[in-house]
Parts: structure tokens; sequence; C-alpha cells
């Protein structure tokens, strides 16, 4: 590997410059060096993925309202799911694709919007258009999420989450394994 040495350069005013390096020839290169590493990639890239909260997928494991079929129209709608959590399918489409009744369809929706975990959005033609709650989980940037959530205020599942949060606080004080 060649023997490069980084310097600092100084202007007229006598005030420190750019930088820039000098080879093992003494060759001298002014301007400055930057490292721009290689972009992280995933396993998702080409697929795409959503970030979900562990919380969130824990409370709607516990709870005996929700049922199988609306858990699997949940993850079919969240395999739909584009930027910024909008979701736009057909529910005749989800109930082809997933074998099921269109009105079980249906009935499943309204039970995920009701329980906070889908947001109805406006229509689009003949479809309804769902959004993610950002409190289960996004797609997009995180400058983003934070708006989302900020919109959001006090949701019935950011109450679940600070009562689930409080209760193993309390059990934790209770077992005497945190104070």
């Amino acid at each position: 590997m060649a023997n490069i040495r980084l310097t600092q350069n100084s202007n007229p005013n006598g005030k420190q410059g750019p930088g820039g390096l000098v080879t093992e020839d003494g060759d001298q290169k002014e301007g400055f060096v930057a490292y721009h590493p290689p972009r992280r990639k995933n396993g998702f890239e080409k697929e795409g993925f959503v970030a979900m909260s562990k919380t969130a997928m824990d409370l709607m494991a516990e709870d005996s309202e929700l049922q199988g079929a609306d858990l699997r129209v949940l993850l079919k709608m969240l395999a739909r799911l584009d930027f910024e959590n909008w979701i736009l399918v057909a529910q005749t489409e989800i109930s082809r694709e997933l074998g099921m009744k269109p009105q079980n369809v249906s009935r499943s929706i309204k039970r995920l919007t009701d329980k906070g975990l889908l947001l109805k959005g406006p229509r689009s033609g003949l479809n309804q258009a769902y959004r993610l709650n950002p409190e289960v989980g996004w797609m997009g940037s995180n400058h983003l999420h934070k708006g989302a959530l900020s919109e959001q205020g006090d949701s019935a599942l950011r109450e679940a989450k600070r009562a689930r949060l409080c209760a193993v606080v309390s059990n934790k004080r209770k077992d005497g394994s945190e104070t």
C-alpha cells in the first residue's frame, strides 16, 4: 500500500483551509479528502420492508377479540403497504387471494379499524384507502414517521401501550426484581 500523508493547508489569511494529501513520492495533492463508505444494504432491498412496534405486535397477539382471519387480512394488507403507510387494495382482491368470503374480509377490516390498527383514509374510486397506524409500524423515513406520530396525538393504541408498560413496571416492583 502506498504511503500517503494527510496535510492541512493555510490560506493567505493564516486560517486553516482544506487539506490535501502527499503521496510517497512527494507529490502534493490539494483539496480535501472525503471518504464515502458504500451504502449498507439489507436483505430486503428488492422487496421492501416495514418497521413494526414489538409492543403493538405483542398487544395484537394477546387480544382475544382479534381472530386468525383478522391477522391474515392484516398481513395481506401489510404486504401492500406503500410509503407513509398507505394501503390501497380492493377487498375483493384480498378475498380472492386469501380464499375468504368478501363479507369476512370486510368484517376483519372493520375490526382492525375499530382496534385502531388501521386508519380509514380517503376513497379512491370504488376502493377505500387505509393507513397503517404509525404506532403499529412504519414504511418511510424516520423524519416523516415522527411527523405522523405527532399528527396522531393520543390514540387508543398509544394508551394501551402506556397501560401495558405501567403494568410491566408495576409487576416488576411487586416481584422486587426492580425498584
